[in-house]
């Protein structure tokens, strides 16, 4: 399962590069990796994984549905690890 983070990883530190070393200090750019962590990882579950590992072959229409359902929810939780991100930098320990 190393590969797999190690996937997520790549991704988000190859966005980090193309928005020129932009660690998500933005709320938009935070959104964006968390959709293309979400997108990536579910995308790699139902189309490269579930058929290669487990021989499981899903519906098209259901795997794309729920890579949709993931990047709503990388979108939702990247506004959120904003905003506590945002408060965590202000706080004094």
């Amino acid at each position: 399962w190393l590969g797999w983070y190690m996937g997520e990883g790549l991704v988000v530190d190859a966005l980090v590069l193309l928005f020129k070393r932009d660690y998500g200090d933005r709320r938009s750019t935070a959104m964006i990796y968390g959709v293309a962590r979400s997108a990536f990882s579910y995308w790699a579950f139902y189309f490269l994984f579930a058929p290669a590992i487990w021989k499981v072959y899903y519906a098209p229409w259901y795997a794309w549905s729920e890579v949709g359902i993931a990047c709503t929810g990388g979108l939702i939780g990247g506004a959120i690890g904003y905003d506590i991100a945002k408060k965590m930098r202000g706080a004094v320990i």
